[in-house]
C-alpha cells in the first residue's frame, strides 16, 4: 500500500551553532539562491508566453500586444516551474566567483569551501530548502502567480508553495473499535530519483526523532517494528468519539564545525473510535473454580455435625511395623467416636461425588491411585483455604520403624500394589486394620514383659529399650503390672469398632 501522509500542521526551521562568520556566509548563499530562482522563473514564463502566442495563430496589433500577453499569463495563475539542480548550483557558484574573484573567494567562503568542497556544500544546502518538490520529470516549484501591467512594465508576483519534510506514515487507520491495537509508523521517505539526491554527491547525516506531543491514549514505542502502538480503551459513556494524536518529527542535519540545521514538523491524526460490548466480568465468564467446588463437597460432608471436619490426603495403612500407643478407656472412647464420625463423613462425601456433576479439572477431584483413596486436604470451616495446599506424595520413600530400634529408609512402595480392593472394601476395613495393628503390638510387648518379670526368659532388652516401649504403650502417670494390665484398656470397646 502506498504510504499515507496525515494532516501536516506546521514546520519550524532554524540553524544552530553558527558563528558570526558562518552566519554571514550563509546569508550570502540564500541571496544567491533567491536570485537564481528569480532568473529561472522569469525565463520559464517568457518561454511559455511566446509559445502560447505562436500557437494562437492570431494577428495581434502592436497596441494590443501587452494586453494580449497579460491575458495569456493570467489564464494560468497556478504554474509548475521545472528546475534543474545542476544549473542552479552552477549559477550560484558563478555569482560567488563574480563577487569574490581570485584569493578573496577563499576568505569569503572558508566554511563552505572546507566542508568537503563547494559543490558538496551547495548540494546539501539545496536539499534542505522546503520550496522544492518532486515530480515525474524532476524537481520543480509550484507557485500561484499574480500579474500586473503598469507603465509598460509587466510584474509577476509568485507565491511559492512550501513542502513539508519527507516524513511519511505507513497505514494510518481512520477507524478502530475499542480493544483493538492502534499503530502509528513514521519513517523518512527517500526516493531514488529525488531531485535532492545526486550520485556524485554525498548527503550529510540526518538524525530523526519522533515524539507524540498530544494524545488521550498512552503510546509505547516498539523498537522492533519501529512504531508507536496502544490499545484503544472503551469509552466510559459508551458513545463513539474521535481521538486526535499529534506527532512531532525532528530532523537534525549535521553540517561541519558542529553546525546543525533543525526542522521540526507536526502532524495531526484523527481516529474514530467505535465502542464495542464490554467483555464479561470474571464472575460471569468462567465456570465455578475447583476450590469452590471442593468447598461445596466438604460442606455437604460436614452437614449435621458439631465438630471440625478435616479430610486428609493420607492413604490407608494396610500393614506397618510402626508401634501405636494404647490410651486409657476414656481416651479410647473419644478417639473411636471421632474416627467413626470421620468415617461417616467420608462415606457421605463418596455419595456426594457420585451424585454431583463435576465442573472442575480431574486433577482436583478425589481420585484413586493404586487402590488408595486420595482426597485433597481442606477444612470445611475455613473458606479461604484453597486447593493450593494439596500434596500428592504417596510414591515418596517413607520411614519405617524396625524392631531393632532404629529407623531405616525403605525405597519399596509403602502400600501394596498387587491387589486393588474396591472402594467399599477400603473404607470398611480401615478401622479394623488399624485396631488389629494396635492389639498385635500390645500383645507382643505384654508377653515379653510378662515373661521377663516371671523370670522364665532372660530378656534381650536393655533398660533403655524397656523404657522406650513403656513410653509408647503407657501413660506417664500409670504403673504397669501383669495383674492390672488387662484393666487399663477396654478391649471390647476397641474391637467393636468396625
Amino acid at each position: 500500500m502506498y504510504p499515507v501522509n496525515p494532516n501536516h500542521l506546521d514546520v519550524i526551521e532554524c540553524w544552530k551553532g553558527l558563528s558570526r562568520t558562518q552566519a554571514t556566509e550563509l546569508t550570502m548563499w540564500y541571496q544567491f539562491l533567491d536570485e537564481c530562482l528569480h532568473n529561472e522563473v522569469r525565463e520559464v514564463l517568457s518561454k511559455e508566453v511566446v509559445q502560447d502566442l505562436m500557437d494562437s495563430n492570431e494577428a495581434i496589433e502592436e497596441v494590443h500586444f501587452f494586453a494580449r500577453m497579460l491575458e495569456c499569463l493570467r489564464s494560468k495563475p497556478q504554474r509548475i516551474v521545472d528546475i534543474i539542480f545542476i544549473d542552479i548550483i552552477d549559477s550560484m557558484m558563478g555569482m560567488f566567483h563574480d563577487r569574490f574573484p581570485n584569493e578573496s573567494a577563499s576568505f569569503a567562503s572558508s566554511w563552505s569551501h572546507f566542508s568537503g568542497g563547494l559543490s558538496l556544500f551547495l548540494h546539501n544546502f539545496l536539499r534542505l530548502q522546503d520550496c522544492f518538490q518532486h515530480s515525474p520529470h524532476g524537481p520543480c516549484l509550484e507557485a500561484n502567480f499574480d500579474f500586473q501591467f503598469s507603465r509598460w512594465v509587466l510584474t509577476a508576483t509568485g507565491d511559492v508553495a512550501w513542502q513539508p519534510p519527507n516524513i511519511r506514515f505507513l497505514h494510518v487507520p481512520t477507524t478502530r473499535a475499542s480493544g483493538e491495537t492502534y499503530r502509528i509508523t513514521p519513517f523518512v521517505w527517500k526516493e531514488i530519483d529525488s531531485p535532492i539526491r545526486s550520485p556524485s554527491c554525498d548527503s550529510y547525516v540526518d538524525q530523526v526523532e519522533y515524539v507524540i506531543t498530544r494524545s488521550p491514549a498512552t503510546f509505547t514505542w516498539d523498537p522492533v517494528k519501529r512504531c508507536f502502538n496502544t490499545v484503544i480503551g472503551h469509552p466510559r459513556d459508551g458513545k463513539p468519539r474521535t481521538v486526535e494524536t499529534v506527532v512531532m518529527a525532528t530532523i537534525n542535519t549535521l553540517f561541519p564545525d558542529d553546525v546543525i540545521f533543525e526542522r521540526r514538523s507536526r502532524w495531526s491524526m484523527k481516529l474514530d473510535v467505535t465502542p464495542t460490548r464490554q467483555p464479561l466480568t470474571p464472575a460471569e465468564n468462567r465456570l465455578p473454580s475447583c476450590e469452590t467446588y471442593l468447598r461445596r463437597l466438604l460442606e455437604i460432608s460436614s452437614a449435621g455435625s458439631d465438630h471440625e471436619t478435616v479430610v486428609h490426603n493420607r492413604p490407608v495403612m494396610y500393614s506397618s511395623p510402626q508401634k501405636r500407643k494404647v490410651s486409657k478407656p476414656e481416651v479410647v472412647d473419644a478417639v473411636t467416636a471421632s474416627k467413626r464420625r470421620c468415617r461417616d463423613s467420608m462415606l457421605e462425601l463418596d455419595d456426594a461425588l457420585s451424585d454431583e456433576e463435576l465442573l472442575c479439572d480431574d486433577s482436583f477431584v478425589p481420585r484413586y491411585s493404586q487402590g488408595i483413596p486420595q482426597i485433597a486436604e481442606h477444612k470445611s470451616n475455613d473458606p479461604f483455604v484453597g486447593p493450593q495446599r494439596r500434596r500428592y506424595d504417596f510414591d515418596q520413600p517413607v520411614k519405617i520403624q524396625c524392631d531393632s530400634g532404629y529407623s531405616s529408609s525403605s525405597t519399596s512402595p509403602a502400600f501394596p500394589v498387587e491387589s486393588t480392593p474396591s472402594e467399599d472394601a477400603i473404607i470398611a476395613d480401615r478401622g479394623s486394620l488399624h485396631q488389629d495393628e494396635i492389639l498385635h503390638n500390645y500383645h507382643e510387648f505384654a508377653d515379653r514383659r510378662l515373661f521377663k518379670d516371671a523370670g522364665l526368659v532372660t530378656s534381650p532388652f536393655s533398660d533403655s529399650e524397656r523404657m522406650a516401649y513403656e513410653s509408647i504403650f503407657m501413660e506417664d502417670s500409670d504403673e504397669w503390672s501383669p495383674a492390672t494390665d488387662g484393666s487399663s484398656i477396654n478391649m471390647d470397646m476397641v474391637m467393636s469398632e468396625q
